[in-house]
């Protein structure tokens, strides 16, 4: 498998861990920024993963794409009220000592995405079970704080920069990689935040 394969497989696995379970009337929240500095936004059905990545990997050519990681349950808007909850929790790490700290953290991730920036880290859990709005940015929380990550990254209607996409914040601009993903590693809601 040569690398730009190994990219476009790379970004499947990513959009098939945030669509877990969905339902078939949710969405996937993909944005960019604009030209002028704003975003632009497109709702796609998590029915349609193959045409989400091709949508990406065409924006990533020229600009920086995000992605919602808790589905959207409508196409209207992203925000909140978009959002009923989720199966997976994340956080953001910054900080260069970031895989340090993980490697210590007794429950490890689904999922570790290198978001572009040095030893920037996007860390993701996956749960057995959805879990409401709160629930999610409530163990977020817990779970950047266990691991000193953004605190601003907790929330349900969090964007993070999905893997075969380019962080053009640098020059020249910087692959966003999957970095771990491990399918079979699901956790309870307690066992994750029990002891936090």
């Amino acid at each position: 498998m040569n690398a730009g394969q190994r990219t476009a497989e790379d970004l499947l696995i990513y959009l098939r861990m945030l669509a877990g379970n969905a339902l078939p009337s949710q969405f996937f929240d993909v944005r960019c920024v604009t030209p002028a500095g704003g975003m632009r936004q497109w709702f796609v059905s998590v029915l349609a993963i193959h045409e989400t990545a091709r949508l990406i990997t065409r924006l990533a050519r020229r600009t920086d794409v995000y992605v919602g990681v808790a589905l959207r349950d409508g196409r209207g808007h992203g925000g909140k009220s978009a959002i009923s909850g989720s199966h997976l929790l994340y956080i953001e790490c910054d900080d260069p000592d970031a895989g340090e700290r993980l490697r210590g953290f007794a429950c490890s991730p689904s999922m570790i995405v290198a978001s572009g920036s040095p030893g920037h880290l996007h860390i993701y859990w996956c749960l057995r079970e959805r879990a409401s709005s709160a629930q999610v940015e409530s163990a977020n929380r817990r779970l950047a704080l266990a691991l000193r990550g953004d605190l601003a990254s907790a929330d349900i209607a969090r964007l993070l920069r999905p893997p075969a996409s380019v962080n053009h914040k640098h020059i020249p601009p910087v692959a966003v990689r999957l970095l771990a993903h491990n399918p079979h590693v699901h956790y309870a809601l307690a066992e994750l935040t029990g002891g936090l």
